[in-house]
């Protein structure tokens, strides 16, 4: 789960696979969604994965190290 809320262009890994994306697959994160006061699982975030944008929740990705 990512953990905080990194920078606009952080690169990520999905922690599951969602639409053409596979576990571990890297995408790069765009925005949040909305400010978050507290974290929350359902928080969502938008991502770019092959030229494609597409919104996911918080417990879908983590940082990529």
């Amino acid at each position: 789960m990512l953990e905080n809320d990194p920078p606009t262009g952080t690169k990520i890994k999905f922690t599951r696979a969602i639409k053409k994306a596979k576990v571990n697959d890297l995408a790069i994160l765009v925005r949040p969604i909305r400010k978050f006061q507290v974290e929350n699982d359902s928080d969502e975030y938008e991502v770019e994965f092959l030229g494609e944008y597409f919104i996911v929740q918080r417990r879908d990705i983590a940082k990529a190290y």
